[in-house]
């Protein structure tokens, strides 16, 4: 911090600096003065733990009213994260006589804030809002006098239980609200947003109804939909623009409408629905790329639309005992070809992965989550020559690896989330040992080693000096 009395001089040094990045100073107890910057567009301050007030230095240096110029008046973006002891940000308005503050301020960013409990509210040209991890005070403050945004992200707020009327502007054209775990109401305003083209609500369990998006239909192209109730929003069925519908983390929901009419859908995501049966038909499928269909314990029947896609991405499984779902995955002729990335939700029953994956031939990722039965990766995963990257999630009973041979392709391993915390390390150190052993095959001192950790896992050895040798394996790759 400059603090010497020749500070206001020092700092004209900084006239043209265009951003500025105050990262993990834990140790600075207040932010310096840079309101009077005339080049500074963009502005970071984050994890200043001992900082507890902004206050008028932070916007001018004198403490008379002298100074009547603008106030930052070319910075575009500011953000505010993870200040754990931040209490208090002065509206400099309100204690000198500045009239122009943040003239230009376009995107505003305020993260896990959690003891903020003041903060300005003029920002006469502020477009997108980005705020969540504070209290619903703050954001009520903060968006009381806003005219000019077009995009919103709420996340986190604590103890916002609906949302102000005000914050529904007709020239919002994207509105995301995550993990508001106290929301139960969303303002029927929401019908009138007819520029609106993103509306994401998720993780909200307290919202039990949702107003009609009818408005927005013609617009609208990223749709994602997470509440209560037993149906979804009216107006759904006319937003034929979507390209990107996500319904997740619906308990009671139990009927979809008609989808045969979006013919722009490129992803489609339906997840969580656990008294969802069937799920709706699509009119064109040739746009598809992703399709995610998981954990809709009800279901007992995939649609039929299914086959006839060529998509890059599938996640499915986790219905109803009696879908055997991977049994039919060979039939699904044509994704054989297109797949590369594939993620297969399993249950408890299940003791190995479905060997139709092996007809997958351009598959690139694999991801197993929940096969709690299952104790062995098969060797034939070696015989899918694009698999680079497996991911294992909560497969708690694993306990046998593939040889080096069935892995020798992966580039990359994540194994998480289970007891096997010695599997997870082996089969990482596996990964390196034959990445290093490929690209410094000239080099028998490193072949050598390389074959030692490979072997001596594969046989159940114990390892000394374990970390030593991960850390030169990664090094190794590393350079």
């Amino acid at each position: 911090m400059l603090r010497s009395c020749d500070a206001k001089d020092a700092l004209s040094l900084f006239d043209n600096l265009i951003e500025i990045n105050f990262s993990g100073c834990t140790e600075c107890e207040e932010v310096p003065t840079l309101g009077h910057l005339p080049c500074l567009k963009f502005l970071v301050i984050e994890g200043m733990d001992k900082v507890t007030c902004i206050g008028v230095k932070f916007y001018t240096m004198y403490s008379d009213d002298s100074y009547r110029n603008a106030l930052f008046p070319a910075l575009r973006k500011l953000k505010l994260k993870n200040m754990n002891c931040l209490v208090e940000w002065q509206d400099v308005m309100e204690v000198t006589a500045a009239r122009v503050v943040f003239p230009c301020l376009e995107e505003l960013t305020i993260k896990d804030c959690p003891q903020l409990m003041s903060a300005p509210c003029h920002f006469q040209s502020l477009n997108k809002l980005k705020i969540g991890g504070v209290c619903s005070t703050i954001f009520e403050k903060i968006c009381s006098k806003l005219t000019t945004r077009t995009s919103l992200d709420i996340s986190s707020v604590s103890e916002l239980a609906f949302l102000p009327k005000q914050i529904i502007c007709t020239s919002l054209r994207s509105l995301k609200i995550e993990k508001c775990g106290e929301l139960s109401q969303i303002p029927e305003a929401l019908h009138n947003l007819s520029s609106l083209e993103t509306l994401e609500v998720k993780g909200c369990p307290k919202l039990m109804s949702f107003p009609s998006i009818q408005a927005a239909a013609s617009l609208l192209r990223h749709l994602a939909i997470s509440c209560g109730d037993e149906v979804l929003p009216t107006g759904l069925q006319f937003c034929t623009s979507v390209q990107d519908l996500s319904i997740n983390d619906c308990p009671n929901l139990i009927l979809i409408p008609d989808l045969r009419e979006f013919r722009s859908l490129t992803q489609l995501e339906i997840s969580g629905c656990p008294n969802l049966k069937i799920i709706p038909d699509i009119g064109e499928v040739r746009s598809l790329t992703q399709v995610d269909i998981f954990k809709c314990q009800k279901l007992t029947r995939l649609p039929q639309w299914l086959w006839d896609c060529r998509l890059n991405s599938l996640s499915i499984g986790g219905f109803c005992e009696e879908l055997d779902v991977f049994s039919i995955l060979s039939s699904m002729t044509s994704l054989h070809a297109s797949l590369k990335r594939l993620c297969l939700y399993g249950w408890t029953q299940l003791d190995s992965i479905p060997d139709e994956i092996q007809h997958f031939t351009a598959i690139y990722k694999l991801s197993i989550k929940e096969f709690d039965g299952m104790e062995t990766l098969p060797e034939w995963l070696g015989n899918i020559s694009s698999l680079q990257w497996l991911q294992l999630y909560r497969c708690k009973n694993l306990v046998y690896l593939p040889t080096k041979q069935a892995i020798q392709h992966l580039s990359c391993a994540n194994y998480s989330k289970t007891d096997g915390r010695r599997k997870k390390m082996e089969l990482s150190l596996s990964i390196i040992a034959n990445n290093i052993q490929r690209r410094f095959f000239h080099i028998p001192i490193i072949q050598k080693l390389c074959g030692y950790l490979v072997g001596a896992m594969q046989e159940g050895k114990e390892l000394k000096c374990i970390n030593e040798q991960k850390s030169l394996g990664s090094n190794l790759v590393a350079n």
